[in-house]
């Protein structure tokens, strides 16, 4: 039996609080129904009678619509409104949002989308603010999240098969209304974008930028290519479970490895451009080298979250370029698949590799300016 006077200090304090209970909790169901909502829409909009091309710019336009927003009202709604109650309101609207597409009329879906638009981009930021207050509780923190994405890849289909669209839409709305007891703060530093690019370097905005246009690309070319290789749907989906476990298994490992500056981590690093590249060069390996994907891309977030919130940055202006990064990915990456899918993913590989070196500078304390 494991005593509390043997579990190290930094954990004993962990497991003690309540308010990190409620914060994980809050980060677990706020992702939950996040990821859950981002895969059952577009099959609703469907299903009521939309056309495909509306329900596709409802859905592509989210990131775009989330990066202007952080840009220019962020910061005024931030310095106006203090960070509890706007999480609190934000908490509330988004609950309305979502159970207001029960109501099977274009414009309360219109409304519900641009309210859960609105006030869905102040969550996530405010949430991520109290908890990436080290190394270590930001890994632990991306744990949850992924954890999360795994679960609502499960059971968002099945919540839907078992009640049906308008029951789940209610019940992800109460669920979301448990959150609202969590701790939120804003970041300090400064909240304005103009203010925050003119005092920050440009490595954590790389970074970010980077890291969600790869990732955001892989989500809409790997499913496809894979499936012209011949893998089935049902394989597929189990290749990106299994890729999302080994990341988020690996996190807490990060965190430890990160404040204890261990080069281990370069290593890992090299990895992330390198797994980009076999991809289309051997597919039939594609198990594995996501699984080299995972492991390479571990330290990225953990790194460059740790290295701005260091610098008492806010994480609403740093999302925001992760948010551009994950429109803008996809778009070319599309693009480019068209010419050629090997071409596209050397663009990718490449990125990564820029991605990579641009972690390891941030990792040994040498900021690109």
């Amino acid at each position: 039996m494991v005593r509390l006077e043997n579990i190290p200090a930094e954990i004993r304090v962990f497991i003690m609080s309540l308010s990190n209970y409620i914060l994980f909790f809050s980060l677990f169901i706020v992702y939950f129904i996040s990821n859950s909502l981002s895969i059952i829409t577009p099959l609703y909009l469907s299903h009521i009678g939309l056309e495909l091309y509306i329900v596709g710019g409802i859905v592509s336009v989210a990131p775009l619509f989330r990066f202007l927003l952080l840009a220019t009202l962020y910061g005024r709604v931030m310095e106006r409104v203090p960070a509890g109650v706007l999480y609190k309101l934000s908490v509330v609207a988004v609950a309305a949002s979502t159970a207001l597409l029960v109501v099977k009329n274009p414009f309360a879906i219109a409304v519900s989308r641009i309210v859960a638009g609105v006030f869905g981009t102040f969550l996530m930021p405010l949430l991520w603010n109290s908890v990436a207050s080290s190394a270590k509780m930001i890994s632990y923190a991306n744990s949850v999240t992924v954890f999360a994405g795994i679960v609502s890849f499960a059971a968002a289909g099945l919540v839907v098969g078992a009640v049906g669209f308008e029951v789940a839409f209610l019940f992800f709305a109460l669920l979301l209304l448990s959150t609202v007891f969590a701790k939120a703060s804003a970041g300090g530093g400064g909240l304005k974008l103009s203010e925050v690019l003119h005092r920050s370097p440009v490595a954590p905005i790389l970074a970010i930028f980077l890291e969600w246009y790869v990732l955001y690309s892989l989500f809409l070319l790997l499913p496809i290519f894979l499936n012209k290789q011949g893998f089935s749907t049902e394989l597929i989906g189990l290749f990106f479970t299994v890729e999302a476990a080994v990341y988020g298994a690996l996190q807490p490992l990060v965190g430890r490895l990160v404040e204890g500056n261990r080069r281990e981590l370069v290593l890992l690093l090299a990895l992330y451009p390198s797994s980009l590249l076999l991809i289309p060069l051997a597919p039939g390996l594609a198990p594995l080298i996501l699984i080299l994907f995972a492991v390479g891309s571990s330290p990225i977030f953990v790194i460059t979250t740790h290295y701005w919130r260091r610098g008492g940055f806010d994480m609403g202006v740093l999302m925001a370029f992760g948010y551009l990064g994950s429109f803008t990915g996809p778009l070319i990456s599309g693009l480019l698949a068209q010419l050629s899918p090997i071409l596209s993913f050397l663009q990718l590989a490449i990125a990564g590799g820029v991605l990579a070196i641009i972690i390891i500078t941030m990792f040994k304390n040498q900021p690109i300016i």
